[in-house]
């Protein structure tokens, strides 16, 4: 299982690559403004060591960035956990 969740300040999404092809249902994000961007996945391997990516995917209009300050004065954090589930 993975979760990621960051504040940035563009429109943008967020998905998991592995395995050498996109994994779409793990395709999270927003249309406008800037705010939080939240996913979470069950994603299944079947090759030890496999190599599993977040990745802003290709053709979106703009890179996303990550905002320290989300609308306030205290700094805020983005987070990615992964868990092997047995």
């Amino acid at each position: 299982m993975n979760r990621f969740n960051m504040f940035n300040n563009n429109n943008g999404r967020c998905y998991n690559d592995g395995f050498g092809a996109d994994l779409l249902y793990t395709v999270s994000g927003r249309a406008t403004g800037a705010s939080q961007i939240v996913g979470m996945a069950i994603v299944t391997t079947t090759t030890i060591n496999s190599i599993l990516t977040l990745r802003n995917p290709a053709g979106n209009a703009a890179a996303l960035t990550i905002t320290p300050l989300a609308g306030g004065t205290r700094p805020v954090s983005a987070d990615l956990v992964m868990v092997q589930l047995q």
